[in-house]
């Protein structure tokens, strides 16, 4: 039963490694967590940053909008003016239709008064024939110039009411169009305003986030130094960055690949060990198996001195057991190959090991594939 167990451990535990070390091809694991715990400066600028492209793209909006409200106030202005034109010659019409009512008028009441030039007079008045049809013909033409001119100006008015009709259809159309352009340009600056108080808020917290993520690195930097310090006091080595091996992570102990305890069911003590243990003298350097953010740092009653560090994506490895304070602090960002802490037995421990884990959304998975 305990064999059938751990073999069914196993294979679960390789089918999972499999996946993400496939996934690894396709979307590299993050290197931080800041997503997962807690934001970051650097993302608070992103996150601002698009917001400004955002708006960028909607003054852009505002300005289109801006011109189509000037073109339509120009048609509105453009309408006005040819509806003043139109009444201004409407008036003029009226004015002199008015002018040549009076003056038929005129006529009328003084050939009333004088009489009528008759036939007889027409004759009369003539030294011969030819001035006899001359009088006649200039007489029609009188008659002929009179309506002309009456109709000329009916049909001037005519046209001018025309366009005065046409000129304040067109300032109609044209103050709708600039009230619906006015209420969409309105409607667009409420939005780039509200959209200006998010990106003074999100510049707010990024200057915040900046500083306090200054703050944690130099209060981070004097707890490693400290840490080291210590150690060096106590005997214990204390390198630069070392990556060893070959594989996704960095071996967390190099040089010392002896094996105590392995990953998965153990029989002497009928539990499933998460981890791999690596024999090592006190005081070996352990160094982070990849980039990203230290989530744990201090003592444990079972893991003694240890280090959590989040990779992204729910990846995380741990390591225990060590001999001293951890070199790194709570959210801290570490490099891979970074000397984190030395092997101790501080712990659930029987002798100086490091105990190495490797979990992806709290399930652990055999460290040894990733080595």
């Amino acid at each position: 039963m305990e064999r059938t167990k751990q073999g069914r451990h196993g294979l679960i535990a390789f089918l999972i490694a499999f996946a993400i070390a496939m996934a690894a091809f396709i979307v590299p694991l993050a290197l931080t967590s800041g997503d997962a715990y807690g934001v970051t400066a650097k993302e608070k600028k992103a996150e601002a940053d698009k917001l400004v492209e955002k708006l960028d793209a909607l003054q852009t909006e505002i300005n289109a909008k801006q011109a189509e409200y000037d073109a339509a106030l120009k048609a509105y202005n453009d309408a006005i003016a040819a509806q003043k034109a139109a009444e201004q010659k409407i008036v003029e019409c009226e004015q002199r239709i008015a002018e040549i009512k009076q003056q038929l008028s005129d006529r009328a009441v003084s050939l009333y008064r004088n009489g009528r030039p008759s036939m007889m007079d027409v004759l009369l008045g003539a030294d011969s024939f030819s001035d006899f049809a001359t009088n006649m013909s200039m007489m029609d033409k009188i008659n002929d110039h009179d309506k002309a001119l009456v109709e000329e100006c009916r049909k001037a008015r005519e046209e001018a009411e025309a366009a005065r009709v046409e000129a304040q259809k067109q300032s109609e159309e044209a103050a709708k169009q600039m009230e619906v352009v006015k209420a969409a340009k309105a409607e667009l600056q409420k939005k780039a305003s509200e959209m200006k108080k998010e990106i003074d808020k999100l510049n707010k917290e990024y200057e915040e986030l900046l500083a306090e993520e200054k703050a944690q690195a130099e209060a981070a930097k004097k707890a490693e130094e400290a840490a080291k310090r210590r150690a060096r006091e106590q005997g214990y080595a204390v390198t630069d960055d070392v990556i060893a091996g070959n594989g996704q992570f960095a071996h967390p102990c190099p040089g010392y690949r002896m094996i105590s305890s392995t990953f998965g069911w153990r029989s002497f003590d009928n539990s499933f060990h998460k981890g791999v243990d690596f024999a090592a003298a006190q005081g070996t350097p352990i160094y982070a198996a990849e980039a990203g953010t230290v989530i744990i740092a201090g003592y444990s009653s079972s893991a003694g001195n240890w280090v959590v560090i989040s990779h992204g994506g729910g990846l995380t490895t741990k390591y225990m057991h060590m001999a001293t304070t951890p070199y790194v602090t709570k959210g801290q960002q570490v490099k891979k190959g970074q000397n984190i802490g030395v092997v101790g037995t501080t712990g659930y421990s029987t002798g100086p090991h490091l105990h190495f884990q490797v979990e992806i959304g709290g399930e652990a998975l055999n460290p040894m594939y990733y080595l």
